[in-house]
């Protein structure tokens, strides 16, 4: 399945994930006037897991949820260009072979931690503020 988003969207005040994408799924938050809201919801922002991808351009925010703003888990990946995330319970948790390339964002004022990489993930950052980080050893970080 696959989901695109081109313009506006907001997500917001859900009991549970604001938005799960999974099973070989796809997210994509692309257009030139893009404002994606996710915030406030009960659980993460946005989970990603199950071999899925997220692509987000720049407009997109993930904001004030009671999980993590950004899961991204079980072998799968996300592209972000100038993504916000900023006062979520915890920032971006990746896990579980899953990978992220990082330009130009911001994870900030997220709980005890911004960004989390663990069990043999990878992440590449290009110009972005990061945070807080904690990975363990199985971790690829450039």
């Amino acid at each position: 399945s696959v989901l695109r988003v081109k313009s506006a969207l907001t997500v917001n005040g859900n009991q549970g994930l604001g938005i799960e994408v999974g099973r070989n799924s796809t997210l994509s938050c692309r257009g030139s006037e893009l404002s994606v809201q996710i915030m406030e919801n009960a659980g993460s922002g946005i989970g990603i897991y199950q071999q899925s991808v997220g692509r987000f351009d720049p407009g997109t925010q993930i904001t004030a949820n009671v999980g993590d703003g950004l899961l991204i888990a079980n072998n799968s990946s996300v592209y972000a260009r100038e993504l916000s995330v900023n006062g979520n319970s915890r920032g971006v948790q990746i896990d579980d072979g899953s990978s992220a390339i990082f330009s130009g964002c911001t994870l900030n004022s997220n709980g005890p931690v911004d960004l989390g990489v663990y069990f043999g993930s990878r992440v590449t950052n290009n110009a972005s503020d990061l945070g807080i980080v904690n990975s363990d050893t199985t971790v690829l970080m450039r």
